[in-house]
């Protein structure tokens, strides 16, 4: 490797390369005029500003008579905008990274009323949400967390060239905050969490009302001195009223007056009609309190702090994200689809100053982000131009999400919007803790109740009926159908989309949200079920066709969005199926696709203007997405053949020089993305080298970078995954005998024999083709990963004090006998992040160098057997007789009718695994066949599994998985094709299941492991439409390593 002009060259990009992602390909102005937009502020009744998605900023000079574009010199979402005077003003907002969605804060600064504006370079800050300056010099922002900024708040006295952050005493992330003065203030985010604001960190507040809902708009008064004129006569003087307001969702209006130590509903109860909101909007002006959100139908003004309210109609039903008074008459509004409303009478009537459009065209509604057709929101939202919003029924549960890194719910509006949609919005109230387990009907309406949030399927319809009349749209897309129950979530969300588009139409259904609400009933015309990829319908989607006025193919314009909703790269479908199921056309003209015979015009109220198609013939962007589609193809073709890494190296290079640069970088990332999954981990690092070689500040980079830390520093990866050496030739027999095998080879069964030697049931064990190849030793591979550290650190400060990163690079320190670095990281972490899961993985560390008492994570000992079991599932050896075992747990407590427990024990040669599980009601347990698979697909079977990091580095791991018929599938670093051969027995009857297992050591380490060597083990079982359990928590189906706990061997 030539290590240093790599260095040097990541070094001179980093300038450039924070700004390049922000800033992007510029966005045609029909696609800014219906960009959501987040925040407005006035400094004087003619001047003002409004940001929002696709870097938007708007001005105005006479009260918003007319409203001007500025060029904010960015694409990224901007969330908030402040001004002290017309000259000088910020802006901020930020962006998620591809694959590891974390994020990156941009600043905007303007020093002449935003006729320029310039982003200010080489900060590392996370995206940032809320904006406030009390100077030139002097400012504060409150946002997403990251590793440099856990606390989420931050300040600024250069005029927010570098910025500083509080001392974390908790961890953000918020989605809203405001202070009282420069010292004191509030922020709030998702869950209903508020915290007090002051120069000494955050103070955790316990809210009135939290539930699921989360704080969307916090609001500060400056704070003045109790008495007579408060109202209260008797207060003492010195007493100091700090009052402040914090909204949210499901009508979450709450206040308080002690500068956010207690907090209480208003005096006055909000009108019934409030209910029926999710507040989005908050201002604040002394007494007066107006609040908005969504629908965006009414807003709601108090002018005595809360004790009475009136509803004022808004005349559109289009959500509203931010409100701003300059006194109690004058006031703006703005939100979805570029929306902004003026008053002059302190809210009592609106007029619409400015609109992308009035209503949505499409409307799609998901169970899940990962449904969402995003080559169809690039077709007809993009390209074609129809106004298109997508909702997501349900929501991760509390915890589910890496704080660090951007939530779900932001990430799916950043991927509809990178797809050519207008908006999206994830439901608050239908929790769902593992997306995945297909759980019945019954259990997921009791989560949802469990937790706070709605109750039952009427709530779902009230929903969706609320979210058709409040978007008007055209057509809705949903889920498909599944009568059968294998998706029992999605035909709960297509069954209620199917009542609902009837119900929306009749005003006396669900009558609060046509009367106090506002909406008036909406009738859809079509309905369309999204049947998934590669899946014919009655409506078919080629993702490989272009749109011209994009200037590229649907799935090339769409990939982006996906990056942001997955952690890696999935191979996309050639089409989508979907299949009408609802039409109220009057002639079968409305059966050809999805707006055949609907009025719906270029530039009227749900469609945008005609885009230009960028510069070139479509003959010629044809061309280039062929160009593409050709490369991807020949590169497969080479990954496959295997050659000599050299010249296969120098092929790759030669193919993706002719690509533009972006271009090419997502093809080398799909490339080592489908070599991981051909079990080629060691050329999957190659093609991530070359590709941060070639464009080392481009998007897909960190995740590359990330990769390369954890492989070359991962023991698990070291010693499994060696690169395998072909045979220099194979006997005409062997290879005729290779030609007429079955494609997947079986896997024995295994039992050790009475000598306690493996010995097999079914046949004898398969020896591998080749032999394998001298992989780098340890040390090398260590430097390897100090060396791609070193970059991260050059270029992305931020993502290097990552413990995704940092871990790893730990393991690698103490490879080459440096611990330092790591311990002061570790001390680092344990003092600074008290509330996050990383806390205990770095105290734990410590605390290994010096024991005492009880270790900071969970743990559990492993004991050296007296003899070895044999392995017949049956669970009556001595050796289990004398193990401590552990059970697993359900977080929701939902599993006492089918418990579960784990024992180990090992000796000189093997790993001992037994579990005992009791059989969950309801659930399919079909029998064993009498030849096994090899990793087979267990996604649909009771099943536990084993995970074991050898080094520690919380990351990367073995995964052993085994099924109630004893089946087994095993993967290392994510790598399936790892196959070593470890010996199960299973047994049961009808009411519990058990395995025993066991694991050669000469599959997992070089030696075993002696007297106090510790490992992380995570213990979980997944029970498809059930529920799951875990030994330690955080834990998932999937895989949350950070979570393991230590394993001690005796």
């Amino acid at each position: 490797m030539v290590l240093q002009p790599l260095l040097a060259a990541v070094a001179a990009w980093f300038g450039c390369a924070a700004s390049s992602h922000a800033q992007g390909v510029p966005c045609p102005q029909e696609f800014l005029r219906d960009a959501e937009l987040c925040d407005v502020r006035f400094i004087d009744p003619d001047r003002g500003w409004a940001v929002g998605d696709r870097g938007a900023i708007w001005r105005t000079e006479d009260g918003g008579r007319h409203w001007v574009l500025q060029d904010s010199t960015v694409t990224c979402r901007l969330e908030s905008v402040w001004f002290l005077d017309d000259q000088v003003g910020w802006a901020v907002g930020g962006w998620t990274h591809p694959y590891t969605h974390k994020s990156s804060g941009v600043v905007l600064r303007t020093r002449n009323g935003g006729e320029r504006w310039e982003q200010v370079p080489r900060l590392a800050l996370p995206a940032l949400r809320r904006v406030r300056f009390f100077d030139s010099r002097h400012g504060w922002a409150a946002g997403g967390a990251s590793e440099l900024y856990p606390a989420g708040v931050l300040t600024t006295s250069d005029g927010g060239l570098s910025w500083s952050s509080l001392p974390a005493r908790m961890i953000g992330p918020w989605l809203s905050g405001d202070l009282f003065d420069p010292q004191a203030g509030i922020v709030g985010g998702s869950e209903g969490v508020l915290a007090q604001v002051s120069s000494t960190g955050l103070e955790p507040i316990a809210p009135a009302r939290p539930q699921l809902r989360a704080i969307h708009s916090v609001r500060c008064l400056p704070a003045r001195t109790a008495g007579a004129e408060a109202g209260r006569p008797g207060a003492a003087a010195s007493r100091r009223l700090q009052v402040g307001w914090a909204v949210g969702d499901g009508g979450l209006a709450i206040l308080t007056v002690d500068g956010g130590r207690s907090w209480q509903l208003p005096e006055g109860l909000l009108p019934e009609a409030g209910g029926q909101f999710d507040y989005r909007a908050l201002a604040v002006l002394d007494g007066d309190c107006w609040i908005a959100g969504s629908p965006g139908t009414c807003v709601f003004h108090t002018p005595d702090g809360g004790r009475t309210w009136d509803c004022f109609q808004t005349g559109q039903t289009l959500p509203l994200r931010a409100l701003t008074f300059l006194d109690a008459n004058r006031g703006w509004a703005v939100g979805a689809l570029g929306t902004i409303l003026a008053t002059r009478n302190g809210g009592r009537s609106w007029t619409v100053q400015q609109q992308g459009g009035a209503r949505a065209a499409l409307l799609g509604m998901f169970a899940e982000s990962e449904s969402i057709p995003l080559e169809l929101l690039t077709d007809l939202g993009g390209d074609e131009g129809y106004l298109s919003v997508v909702n997501v029924v349900t929501r991760p549960s509390s915890g589910a999400d890496d704080p660090a890194a951007t939530q779900l719910d932001q990430r799916t509006h950043e991927a509809v919007v990178a797809a050519g949609g207008s908006y999206a919005e994830t439901g608050w109230q239908f929790p769902v803790r593992y997306p995945g387990l297909r759980l019945p009907a019954a259990a997921l309406t009791a989560g949802w109740e469990r937790g706070g949030g709605a109750r039952g399927r009427e709530a779902l319809e009230a929903y969706v009926v609320r979210q058709i009349r409040t978007w008007r749209p055209e057509v809705v897309v949903t889920e498909p159908a599944s009568p059968r129950g294998n998706d029992p979530l999605r035909q709960m969300v297509n069954q209620a989309v199917l009542v609902a588009a009837e119900k929306a139409g009749d005003p006396g259904q669900f009558a609060e949200q046509v009367g106090a609400a506002g909406l008036g009933p909406w009738k859809v015309k079509k309905v369309f079920s999204s049947l998934g990829g590669d899946v014919s319908g009655s409506v078919n989607l080629t993702t490989a066709q272009l749109a011209p006025r994009l200037g590229g193919s649907l799935v090339d314009h769409a990939r982006g969005g996906w990056q942001l909703l997955r952690t890696q790269h999935v191979q996309p479908p050639q089409t989508y199926g979907f299949r009408l199921l609802v039409q109220r056309l009057p002639s079968d003209v409305g059966r050809r696709d999805f707006f055949s015979g609907v009025n719906a015009s270029v530039g009227g109220d749900c469609r945008r203007s005609a885009l230009t198609s960028p510069p070139g013939d479509l003959r010629s962007l044809g061309r280039l997405a062929q160009q593409r589609r050709n490369t991807q193809q020949l590169l497969q073709h080479l990954a496959e053949s295997v050659p000599a890494e050299a010249a296969w190296l120098g092929q790759v290079e030669s193919l993706t020089r002719g690509l533009e640069r972006n271009a090419g970088s997502e093809v080398l990332f799909e490339l080592a993305q489908s070599l991981l999954a051909a079990d080629r981990a060691d050329l999957a690092a190659a093609v991530y080298d070359l590709m941060v070689r070639q464009d080392p500040a481009g998007p897909l980079c960190p995740a590359a970078l990330v990769w390369l830390v954890r492989y070359h520093a991962s023991g698990e990866a070291g010693w499994a995954l060696k690169p395998p050496e072909p045979p220099a030739s194979l006997p005409a027999a062997a290879r005729q005998a290779a030609d007429q095998a079955d494609s997947v080879p079986a896997r024995p069964v295994l039992f050790l024999g009475p000598n306690g030697l493996p010995a097999g049931a079914d046949g004898q064990v398969a020896t591998a083709d080749h032999q394998t190849a001298a992989a780098p030793p340890p040390a090398e591979r260590a430097r390897r990963a100090a060396f791609y550290a070193q970059l991260i650190q050059n270029s992305r400060p931020a993502l290097y004090t990552a413990p995704e990163v940092r871990f790893p690079l730990a393991v690698a320190g103490r490879r080459l006998a440096d611990r330092h670095e790591a311990d002061s990281y570790f001390h680092f972490l344990a003092g600074t992040r008290r509330d996050d899961v990383w806390t205990p993985c770095a105290s734990s560390e410590l605390w290994l160098l010096q024991p005492s008492r009880q270790p900071p994570k969970t743990s559990w000992e492993c004991r050296r057997a007296d003899q070895r079991p044999r392995l017949d599932g049956r669970l009556d050896d001595d050796t289990w007789k004398h193990c401590l075992p552990v059970s697993l747990a359900s977080p929701d407590a939902d599993d006492a009718p089918w418990p579960a427990a784990v024992m180990l024990a090992y000796d000189a040669e093997f790993l001992f695994w037994a579990a005992s599980c009791r059989r969950a009601p309801g659930v399919d347990y079909p029998a064993a066949e009498p030849r096994r698979a090899r990793d087979p697909d267990l996604e649909e079977r009771d099943r536990i599994e084993l995970l074991i990091d050898v080094d520690r580095d919380y990351a990367t791991y073995y995964r052993l998985t085994v099924d109630h018929r004893g089946w087994a599938a095993d993967a290392c670093v994510g790598v399936a094709g790892w196959n070593p051969d470890w010996y199960i027995a299973a047994a049961g009857d009808d009411s519990s299941w058990t395995i025993e297992a066991a694991i050669p050591w000469q599959a997992l380490v070089e030696s075993p492991p002696g007297n106090q060597t510790v490992w992380a083990v995570g213990i979980q079982r997944v029970v498809p439409n059930a529920g799951f359990q875990s030994w330690t928590q955080p834990a998932a189906p999937r895989v949350r390593p950070e979570g393991f706990g230590l394993l001690f061997f005796r």
